[in-house]
């Protein structure tokens, strides 16, 4: 594969990485379950945006073993392709119904960053389909998971347009492996505010399920660098999000935003790296504690 640089449309982007789930999708409609609030795992919400200019990671393979692989004691070694989407750590407003002031989580850390990177699995296999029951500020839903896609890479943003912003690379922030998820529709209003913008929109639907993993990589060098999980409890549920034009008649402005970082995946490590960010509505990412999973390969566990 090419070690360049790759454009991208950046509409098409997580559509293209991500993929559809249709034979789950018509049935799984309806608000989320009520249930008594789980202890939140110590973890920031992320609002991710589409890159349109990224390297690819290199090294480009990596072994992971996530809570699923576990599961069917196995380890897994996948290539790993280009970023795709950029995570700020975000305040999440839930606004009141009666028109207070509503419930806002904060940024617990501002340096907390993720990169997703696509990923490909080395060895053809028949996909597990997990029946997985979350808990998080949503409440309690059932997702349905089958394939990995995407590797969360905890990052250090070290300028935006040019400017340093003074932020240390992430402490304690787990790498996470991202499954396709399917779920029921939320349409829940809230209200965003990172790095980049604020932003009312409207949480819909879940579109991954990101498991925390333990990964290994060899540089070329020969150096193996084994990082493993920081917190076990921690994972997320990340939704699309659609601009509320109700509370934003005219929608924002998308800008594309220079962005350096530094990752385990640098072509030069400790050197930063260039991004090309879109500020679009594309996908939030939420805390979520994980209660109870069933799952066979190639099949539909139900509870």
């Amino acid at each position: 594969m090419q070690l360049g640089s790759r454009s991208t449309s950046y509409l098409a982007n997580f559509a293209s990485i991500i993929g559809p789930m249709a034979v789950l999708g018509a049935v799984l409609v309806g608000p989320a379950i009520a249930a008594p609030p789980s202890p939140a795992p110590d973890l920031d919400h992320f609002r991710c945006y589409s890159i349109t200019v990224g390297h690819p990671a290199l090294p480009p393979f990596a072994t992971l073993e996530d809570q699923f692989d576990e599961r069917l004691d196995k380890v897994e070694q996948v290539f790993v392709g280009f970023p795709f989407g950029f995570c700020n750590p975000v305040a999440k407003t839930i606004p009141s119904p009666g028109g207070g002031p509503g419930q806002t989580t904060e940024i617990r850390d501002l340096s907390a960053h993720l990169i997703l990177y696509e990923i490909h699995e080395t060895t053809p296999q028949r996909h597990v389909t997990w029946n997985v029951t979350v808990d998080n500020q949503f409440g309690r839903q059932t997702l349905f998971a089958t394939k990995p896609v995407a590797l969360g890479v905890p990052t250090q943003k070290v300028s935006v347009d040019g400017d340093a912003t003074g932020l240390e690379p992430p402490e304690g922030l787990n790498h996470f492996k991202c499954y396709r998820a399917k779920g029921r529709t939320l349409n829940v209003p809230v209200t965003l505010e990172d790095q980049f913008e604020p932003a009312p929109v409207i949480v819909v639907d879940p579109l991954l399920f990101c498991n925390p993993v333990e990964k290994t990589v060899t540089r070329t060098t020969g150096v193996t660098i084994v990082t493993p999980i920081a917190d076990a409890e921690a994972h997320l549920t990340c939704y699309n999000i659609d601009i509320d034009f109700s509370r934003a008649p005219f929608g924002g402005f998308t800008q594309i935003k220079p962005v350096e970082t530094v990752n385990q995946f640098n072509h030069i490590p400790g050197a930063v790296e260039p991004l090309q960010v879109v500020t679009d509505e594309r996908v939030l990412c939420v805390p979520s504690t994980k209660s109870r999973v069933l799952g066979t390969p190639g099949s539909l566990q139900t509870p």
